[in-house]
């Protein structure tokens, strides 16, 4: 997801306020975002229904209009739509601080010293002395 800005999450309060399941719509309005996001940053172009990866052109999507509302209905709209950016942004962590351990558990030695790509088997249970390309 691209760098969130308050008109994002003014936008994001506009597309969930008045909605009984805000907070779920909100985390999955987050999650088309950074596909969007990552769309865009590969094919580097628009995608074609969610747009640039922010959340703004996300809501957009969803046809509503960017005005502010300040009533009490208005404001806990924006403070669901500050939770579920916060959620999702910890839960992207969490995520990466996975892949961040799996990837130093795969480069660590193994218990009798070796690396384990230098051992004899391979998950796939062929040992690493076969000729390669034979």
């Amino acid at each position: 997801m691209r760098r969130v800005q308050i008109g994002d999450l003014l936008a994001l309060a506009a597309a969930v306020s008045g909605r009984p399941d805000a907070a779920a719509l909100a985390l999955h309005l987050c999650a088309q975002t950074h596909a969007a996001h990552l769309y865009v940053k590969r094919f580097r172009r628009l995608h074609p229904v969610w747009g640039n990866g922010s959340l703004m052109s996300r809501s957009f999507a969803e046809g509503t209009s960017l005005e502010a509302d300040w009533s009490p209905d208005g404001l806990a709209a924006l403070e669901t739509a500050c939770a579920a950016v916060s959620i999702w942004r910890e839960r992207l962590d969490c995520r990466a601080a996975t892949l961040c351990a799996r990837i130093v558990a795969k480069h660590e030695e193994s218990a009798d010293g070796r690396n384990p790509d230098q051992t004899e088997q391979h998950r796939s249970g062929l040992g690493t002395g076969l000729p390669r390309g034979a």
